[in-house]
């Protein structure tokens, strides 16, 4: 369920850092070795993600290390966004999320959805 009572069941992925105080990064790499064109889906916030009132989070979709997709800093107030990306000859695209440090107390970072992702 994402931060508006949302919920999604298809094609999901959770990503994030739980448990962590400091700046961290999680990534779920894939091999895609150039046989997709685009990929698309919706980018939600997770509801498990606690509402840290200057910590940030910005998601990143990456192919062979090159930016192609980015949500800017975001908050637990980001609402649900539709996405396509061109992957054209991607060998190796990552999903990556930054969890700023803002200093206060807790331990818990934001986390992502994707949703109903495509690969075509």
């Amino acid at each position: 369920m994402d931060v508006i009572g949302n919920t999604y069941s298809n094609h999901v992925l959770t990503i994030g850092q739980p448990g962590r105080i400091f700046d961290e990064i999680a990534y779920a790499n894939y091999y895609l070795g150039g046989n997709y064109n685009t990929l698309s889906g919706t980018i939600a916030m997770n509801d498990i993600s606690k509402n840290f009132e200057k910590r940030t989070a910005e998601l990143s979709i990456l192919c062979d290390e090159n930016v192609v997709y980015a949500t800017g800093q975001t908050s637990r107030s980001f609402a649900p966004v539709e996405f396509s990306v061109i992957v054209e000859g991607c060998q190796w695209l990552q999903i990556r999320v930054v969890n700023l440090y803002d200093g206060s107390s807790g331990s818990q970072n934001y986390n992502f959805i994707l949703s109903d992702w495509k690969l075509q």
